[in-house]
């Protein structure tokens, strides 16, 4: 299934098809540009290994107040991910995979949903205690709970991905 986006990089709006391939790496159009991409994570941080089209960079990928903070060598971009639609209300989300991420360093609490549940937007997902404060992640959207990463007590750092949502249009 083609996911199609807007990615707004900077000032710079593009749209993008994203086609996951049966190996786990992706198909890229960004207009009329193919490339073949795949990111996996190193580690539990935020450091990342992207390869393009055979070339490897190391990247670092942290959450910022206006979107994900994107660092590859010496550059930095922010980057904000929309639906391409542009549908109005609500926050904007991309049709498919939505990663709900640790917003600090701490432990997992209490996973209060499991793999299949239905969320609503607004839902507790899981709690993660922080300088002796629970904070409580919610459901951005409504969507289904595609895989939960965390179990209670586990050690979590700022920008770990801890719920992976399923989002429908």
């Amino acid at each position: 299934m083609a996911k199609k986006l807007s990615l707004a990089v900077g000032s710079a709006l593009h749209d993008l098809e994203i086609v996951e391939r049966e190996d786990g790496s992706f198909t890229m159009r960004i207009g009329e540009d193919e490339h073949q991409v795949s990111m996996r994570r190193v580690g539990h941080g935020a450091l990342h290994r992207l390869i393009v089209d055979g070339e490897t960079s190391e990247v670092w990928v942290t959450r910022g107040e206006a979107g994900l903070d994107v660092f590859v060598g010496p550059d930095s971009h922010n980057v904000r991910i929309h639906r391409a639609s542009g549908a109005a209300g609500g926050p904007e989300v991309a049709e498919g995979e939505l990663a709900i991420v640790s917003p600090m360093t701490g432990a997992v609490v209490e996973v209060l949903v499991s793999a299949g549940d239905t969320v609503q937007k607004g839902d507790p997902l899981v709690v993660v205690v922080a300088m002796k404060m629970n904070n409580e992640i919610k459901a951005p959207v409504d969507a289904v709970v595609q895989a939960v990463n965390v179990t209670a007590a586990d050690a979590v750092e700022q920008g770990d991905v801890l719920i992976v949502l399923e989002v429908a249009s």
